[in-house]
């Protein structure tokens, strides 16, 4: 269902504020952790309530850093919330934030810490790469993780204890897709993309995406992580002559830089791109090239009535208390996976079973729940169901919302 032109939420998300530090956020978790012993429930129990801890592998340094903040943020936000409501009385979640900046190797090793030292039944996650290394962690150990920031095709079925709280890029580029070659009537579509586990997941779909709608899918051209000069690739994507580019990145500074070196070199196609590329950044870096780009993210409004689902504007007021801006989608989807958590936790604290890994599982397997997203229930591959799609447009330096597709 497409929905009039409206100002896109991203219109407001101008300022990013600073995460309170993150030493000091680790002592208060330390010291929750401190209060209980190494239980199954990764916590204590007092007085009738329940202490959860729960790990949240997030990137604290490095290149990604920028994100990690902004998806700590969105935790803190909606474990103050889960607390007061559901958990009031009853249980409390205490995450426990740890550096994996980013990388398999030391996602890995912070997961193991996680599981050894703190005992926790569960963890969140963030990106594709460092959530499918510890995938296997999570399978032998029986632990529960959540990710709510990787969208890699190779996300889906990776191990039974991995829940995706957000849907994977294939969803999410075929929407895109199939709405710029209908109303933008696209012909040629080449990939840019960055030679990681979603980037090669973009890579291994766009062609028969970009087929089914009619147009050529012309190549691709893969970048790493750490390059900076984006020329060398932009020039052989430019040889394809294609009308349209798709960017498949991971750290949200990159396409503003890739437009603006496009710009430089007289290469002036249309842009697209799934979620990473919706960031300050790609319009501030890349100017007015960065006008009549398209891109796609998961929504958080009803696409049958166009209103703000009632979890994302609760989320969105308990945000905007605590740090003064409305949420980025980094920090949205963040709470979108303390929200399933809570949810899991509070049916075990009602039927006075242990809050374990192999419990949250059976527990996450079946749920059906309210979220930042509208209603999430997982597929067999543990992939969510049916969240509506949002497809936005720059529009005079600003994304604005263009269109509302249900799933």
């Amino acid at each position: 269902m497409t929905r009039p032109v409206r100002a896109s939420r991203r219109n407001v998300r101008r300022r990013l504020l600073a995460v309170p530090a993150v030493a000091a956020v680790i002592v208060a978790a330390a010291a929750g952790c401190a209060s209980g012993s190494s239980g199954s429930s990764g916590g204590s129990q007092a007085s009738g309530v329940q202490s959860i801890n729960f790990g949240a592998l997030l990137a604290q340094t490095g290149p990604s850093a920028t994100t990690g903040k902004l998806s700590q943020q969105g935790i803190a936000a909606e474990v103050a919330i889960v607390n007061s409501t559901i958990g009031a009385g009853k249980f409390k979640l205490n995450p426990i934030y740890t550096d994996n900046q980013a990388t398999d190797s030391v996602a890995v090793s912070a997961m193991n810490q996680l599981v050894s030292v703190n005992h926790v039944p569960a963890t969140l996650s963030i990106y594709s790469g460092p959530t499918l290394a510890i995938a296997p962690v999570a399978t032998r150990d029986q632990v529960v993780v959540i990710n709510h920031g990787g969208e890699s095709p190779q996300l889906a079925g990776a191990s039974p204890y991995l829940f995706n709280a957000i849907p994977i890029v294939t969803d999410q580029t075929k929407s895109l897709i199939e709405y710029a070659v209908s109303h933008n009537h696209y012909k040629r579509i080449a990939l840019y993309y960055e030679d990681n586990a979603t980037g090669q997941g973009i890579a291994a779909i766009l062609p028969s995406i970009v087929a089914a709608t009619g147009a050529q899918f012309v190549g691709a051209v893969s970048f790493e992580t750490t390059d900076t000069n984006y020329r060398s690739g932009l020039a052989k994507i430019e040889a394809m002559h294609p009308d349209a580019v798709f960017i498949g990145n991971l750290s949200v500074d990159v396409p503003g830089a890739i437009l603006s070196q496009a710009k430089a070199i007289g290469f002036n196609p249309a842009w697209l791109g799934y979620s990473a590329i919706i960031a300050d950044s790609t319009t501030k870096v890349g100017g007015s090239e960065a006008n009549g780009l398209l891109a796609d993210e998961p929504a958080d409004v009803d696409p049958q009535t166009g209103q703000q689902y009632p979890a994302a504007a609760a989320f969105a007021k308990e945000f905007q208390q605590l740090y003064h801006t409305t949420p980025p989608h980094q920090a949205e989807w963040a709470g979108v996976a303390v929200q399933l958590l809570g949810s899991a936790v509070l049916q075990l604290v009602n039927a006075h079973k242990p809050v374990t890994g192999p419990n949250l599982q059976a527990a996450l397997s079946k749920i059906s729940v309210d979220t930042n997203l509208g209603h999430i229930s997982f597929t067999s591959k543990n992939t969510v169901n049916g969240v509506p799609e949002s497809i936005q447009e720059v529009k005079d330096g600003q994304f604005v919302t263009v269109s509302t597709v249900g799933q």
